[in-house]
C-alpha cells in the first residue's frame, strides 16, 4: 500500500509524518529505489505487518518505514 492522500482534519503530527514520508518517497524515486526484496509478507525484513485499527499516525509511520527500507536497500 502506498502513502495515503493527505486528508483535511488530520492532526499536526499526522501532517508532519505525511510530509516526511512524501519527501522520502521522492528521494527513492531520484535514486531509483524499487520495491524492497525482503522475506516477510510485506517485503520488508524487520517491519511488522500493518494492523487493522491502527491510528493514522501509526499507518503513516508504517509507510514511512517501508520507504526508508527501500532507500536503505538501494544504498546498501
Amino acid at each position: 500500500m502506498a502513502i495515503p492522500s493527505k486528508q483535511i482534519g488530520w492532526s499536526q503530527e499526522s501532517n508532519l509524518i505525511w510530509e516526511i514520508a512524501k519527501e522520502v518517497e521522492q528521494i527513492n524515486r531520484i535514486v531509483g529505489a524499487g520495491k524492497p526484496n525482503g522475506t516477510s509478507a510485506t517485503g520488508n525484513v524487520g517491519i511488522p505487518s500493518r494492523q487493522i485499527g491502527q491510528s493514522q499516525e501509526a499507518n503513516l509511520l508504517y509507510e514511512l518505514l517501508k520507504q526508508v527500507a527501500r532507500l536503505r536497500q538501494t544504498l546498501a
